[in-house]
């Protein structure tokens, strides 16, 4: 993203010949052709709402429909991160525990534009 600068100078007469001048600065971010200003969209799970016991090991996968940008990664389980963002679309996880877990991925472009996807697991005692 580049920035344009513009200055505007407008005058202006009445009939009785004052004359006011105004200038005015602005900067406008500008796009280089080929760059992205939007985020990754329509960001999926898969699986997008498993139903498991405990002790299963899930491996997921995220898809965005324009995939061909994305440059990281970021997985979470209920809000925690897990591990660093990377440049790779799946995750493992194991759960333990009975319960709900939301497993959420944060998908980002080669221009730093983001977005997220969310699935539900149900994990029932084993």
């Amino acid at each position: 993203m580049k920035n344009l600068f513009l200055t505007l100078k407008a005058s202006l007469r009445d009939d009785a010949g004052h004359t006011m001048t105004k200038t005015i600065m602005a900067n406008f971010p500008v796009l280089q052709l080929g760059e992205d200003s939007w985020p990754p969209t329509e960001v999926t799970i898969e699986p997008s709402n498993p139903r498991v016991s405990s002790g299963t090991t899930l491996t997921f996968l995220a898809r965005a429909k324009d995939e061909s940008t994305i440059v990281s990664y970021q997985w979470f389980v209920n809000g925690r991160p897990q591990g660093c963002a990377g440049s790779t679309p799946t995750f493992t996880y194991t759960f333990t525990e009975a319960g709900t877990y939301t497993v959420m991925v944060k998908v980002c472009d080669r221009t730093g534009n983001c977005s997220f996807g969310l699935a539900t697991v149900t994990v029932t005692a084993a």
